[in-house]
């Protein structure tokens, strides 16, 4: 968990005032709402209050992966690909990689 904190608090820094970082939260996709662990969404935050972000709302998508690289870089990039997520990436923990999908 705590690597992917400061991922998190990275990009938040990085991208204040361009975009929102979403940790850990529902997004809305066309059959679930999976919870990637950092979302890089259209702001403003007011955007998600009545709905999650919506695949049109987001720019990028990372899972920070330790024990889920195989459904992370199959079932995930397939859900996520197929309702037009154009970024992608898989942080590899274990080989200490990321990977842009």
């Amino acid at each position: 968990m705590l690597k992917y904190y400061s991922v998190a608090e990275y990009l938040r820094n990085l991208l204040r005032g361009k975009a929102i970082i979403r940790e850990a939260h529902p997004i809305t996709l066309d059959n679930s709402e999976p919870e990637p662990d950092i979302a890089v969404v259209i702001s403003p935050y007011t955007n998600y209050l009545t709905h999650h972000p919506y695949p049109e709302d987001i720019y990028w998508l990372i899972e920070v992966s330790n024990q889920t690289l195989k459904r992370d870089l199959e079932e995930k990039t397939i859900t996520y690909a197929r309702n037009g997520i154009c970024e992608y990436w898989v942080i590899d923990l274990p080989h200490k990689k990321t990977l842009g999908i």
